[in-house]
């Protein structure tokens, strides 16, 4: 028997040197099933098939339409973690079994139930936000709103931006779409995400840019970010003169000597994405050589933000990329002490 199983080591062994047994022959002892539920035909590649443990596999739930994409789950007994399991597109590392995953979908009309029920618990009841309004109206919480005070972006606005947007584009021959809002205040991911989807059914990319305005109607600060992309629930208003900026500008005055000006966003922490930002420059600002910094308003500290690519365009305003929310501080060189 020891005689039969060395000659049969040795023949696999010059097959496999010939080429003669492929390496994928053994290899497919080890692979195992993926099998994707309720990927829509719009998919590029659902995913399903074979592979060998320790393999990525990549993949995508389509869009349905009339529908948005509610996240991906796993069953059976394989432990497996996704890269994100809110995105349509994401991939995990296959691992020793076979895998059953599934595409999860909320009607629209379900969606705006669900919407109604969960905005206040998941938004309003956050410390930050209610943070943030107190700062901007304490001195008198009964008076007349601003023109230009955030207002919080519902289903029926954000579809209504997105249909315009492809009906433009598409009147101009674009391949891509621009959806634009005006003075928002919190949008929740869900209805990012069903922006990207109707604008996936037209065959159109589709970025938003959220611009914040000032008194007289002139844009303030715009945010430009990609919706399919979203993460989390964001909230888009930004000020370079509310009373937060405001009041960091005049702190760091009487410390350093540099001229600076503060982008005060309603989003803390991170916009879960890359997002573009134009902000108009301060009066007085050198912006020869422009220097960012992400304020922490908890210790009253700064570190410097690696932006070296910004640029200002001819209406005087500053553009650069961050994932950074909460407050930016921008100063005409480093930081120097007084």
């Amino acid at each position: 028997m020891k005689t039969v199983k060395k000659l049969i080591t040795a023949l696999l062994t010059l097959g496999l040197v010939l080429g003669l047994i492929p390496l994928t022959a053994l290899a497919s002892e080890s692979a195992y099933n993926v099998t994707v539920r309720d990927s829509r035909e719009s998919a590029s590649r659902s995913g399903a098939g074979r592979y060998n443990a320790g393999d990525t596999v990549y993949i995508d739930a389509g869009y349905r339409d009339g529908y948005i994409f509610d996240g991906w789950s796993v069953s059976g007994s394989q432990r497996v973690t996704l890269d994100n399991r809110r995105r349509a597109r994401t991939f995990f590392i296959m691992p020793e079994g076979n895998v059953t995953i599934t595409a999860n979908w909320l009607s629209e009309r379900e969606y705006e139930e669900l919407y109604n029920d969960i905005w206040y618990d998941d938004i309003y009841n956050d410390d930050w936000y209610n943070d943030l309004y107190n700062d901007r109206w304490r001195s008198d919480r009964t008076s007349s709103t601003p023109a230009n005070a955030p207002i919080n972006v519902t289903f029926t606005a954000a579809t209504n931006a997105v249909d315009s947007a492809i009906t433009e584009a598409t009147a101009a021959g674009s391949t891509g779409a621009t959806a634009n809002i005006r003075n928002p205040g919190d949008i929740h991911r869900a209805t990012l995400h069903t922006m990207a989807n109707r604008a996936n059914r037209a065959n159109m990319p589709l970025r938003l840019q959220a611009d914040s305005m000032d008194l007289s109607g002139s844009i303030d600060v715009r945010i430009t970010l990609s919706p399919a992309n979203a993460t989390q629930n964001l909230n888009l208003s930004a000020s370079t003169n509310n009373a937060q900026a405001t009041q960091i500008t005049n702190h760091y005055a009487r410390f350093f000597s540099n001229n600076i000006m503060v982008v005060s966003f309603g989003q803390q922490g991170n916009f879960g994405q890359s997002v573009s930002i134009a902000a108009k420059i301060a009066p007085g600002l050198n912006s020869d050589d422009l220097v960012f910094y992400a304020y922490n308003r908890e210790s009253n500290s700064h570190n410097r933000l690696q932006i070296t690519d910004y640029r200002i365009d001819g209406n005087g305003y500053v553009h650069f990329l961050t994932e950074n929310a909460g407050c930016v501080i921008i100063s005409d060189g480093p930081l120097a002490k007084k």
